[in-house]
């Protein structure tokens, strides 16, 4: 363990991490103890369900800190293909689990095959991009191919359904193609027609137009906007300083899932601006730099994408969170990294860290082999 904090790997992002992680456990304490008090638990059930996955997160990511990156620069693929399968059998099996096809059973735990497929697709994406090399600005080869996969994990996404989820991957590989030399008119022109199809798909689903409906009139539709309203009223009671810890009101029935959807809510609410804004913008904010600082110093192309695709695709998804439980956004389900309860979420994020502090260690990488480009062909895009 002593090696693991050695001066080779980025010690503000495993401290800004950490303290993350402290957070949440302080915010899942308190967003719990009266619904486990009411399901018949100890107050401390679930943040001591909680602390468990955090220690195996955390065993996981030490050890692909440990690991040398260049792992998933030759084995992104089968691993890619082998949770795609999972999430195949989940589409055909049915499944359900709180109305969506999300779960799969290992008997002693129930993970989420999605969570864990964004690194290993994210890896892939990267790796046909280094693969492709001088030919980068083609539109077959340089565009089209490395969205393939992209494009089947987006649609098994939606079968779950998952809308948030295939947004945040179909956002970070547009990113990364930007960044790794794509022809801004094949960008242009593809995002345009991503957004047209994002409202169709939005509306198609009788309960995704209700949560536009509530989204957009709260007050209209009160059943299908009560998360929202109460998330509002919680961010409203905590003001500048908050109401104190533990002494929220809006948890006690109030918000549903408050501890998972909208615990950003919580936290406004018992720590008000002061806390949301040290906890959340400080904190991810510190995350989003150290992550970019990472891939400007990476000394292979494959790291300096993935660094970006794991910093941008944890970002996303935070931002996401928070423009939920604002109003910024209609409802959907996903998590604050790092602070909200859920195992899958939570070991795939402390994993991607894993591999981010990996990528930051100078001596790792040596293994990857990249095709020497020519400028006039091919320009990473500074970040």
């Amino acid at each position: 363990m002593k090696s693991i904090f050695a001066k080779n790997i980025d010690m503000p992002l495993l401290i800004t991490i950490l303290v993350l992680l402290a957070a949440g456990v302080i915010v899942i304490y308190t967003g719990t103890s009266s619904f486990a008090h009411q399901k018949g638990f100890s107050q401390e059930f679930y943040v001591f369900s909680h602390l468990k996955r955090i220690l195996i997160g955390l065993v996981l990511m030490f050890f692909f800190a440990k690991l040398d990156y260049y792992f998933l620069f030759k084995y992104a693929r089968p691993a890619f293909f082998i949770i795609l399968s999972m999430m195949f059998y989940l589409v055909l099996t049915q499944t359900e689990v709180k109305g969506a096809v999300r779960w799969i059973s290992l008997g002693f735990m129930t993970i989420q095959p999605s969570e864990f497929m964004k690194l290993p697709l994210l890896a892939f994406v990267c790796m046909k991009l280094v693969k492709i090399g001088n030919e980068i600005q083609d539109f077959g080869k340089g565009f089209i191919s490395p969205l393939v996969g992209v494009f089947i994990a987006s649609v098994l996404l939606m079968k779950q359904p998952n809308f948030s989820m295939a947004i945040i991957l179909i956002v970070t590989a547009f990113i990364l193609l930007f960044v790794a030399g794509v022809r801004l008119s094949h960008l242009s022109m593809t995002i345009l027609l991503f957004l047209l199809l994002a409202v169709v798909v939005g509306f198609m689903e009788p309960y995704r137009l209700n949560r536009i409906k509530a989204w957009w009139d709260p007050q209209k539709y009160p059943e299908s906007s009560y998360q929202l309203i109460n998330s509002q009223v919680a961010l409203g009671n905590g003001g500048i300083l908050g109401t104190g810890i533990a002494r929220g009101t809006q948890k006690l029935g109030f918000l549903p899932e408050a501890h998972k959807d909208v615990a950003f809510a919580v936290i406004g609410e018992e720590m008000g601006f002061v806390g949301t804004f040290g906890i959340v913008f400080v904190l991810f904010g510190v995350f989003t730099y150290r992550g970019f600082v990472i891939a400007r110093n990476a000394k292979t192309r494959f790291a300096k994408l993935l660094a970006i695709a794991i910093t941008s695709s944890i970002s996303l998804n935070v931002i996401l969170h928070v423009f939920v439980s604002i109003g910024l956004l209609p409802t959907t389900g996903q998590p604050l990294p790092f602070i909200s309860y859920g195992g899958s979420n939570l070991i795939a994020s402390l994993i991607s860290i894993g591999v981010l502090l990996s990528i930051s260690n100078p001596n790792k990488g040596d293994r990857i082999k990249e095709v020497p480009l020519k400028s006039a062909a091919y320009s990473m895009r500074s970040i």
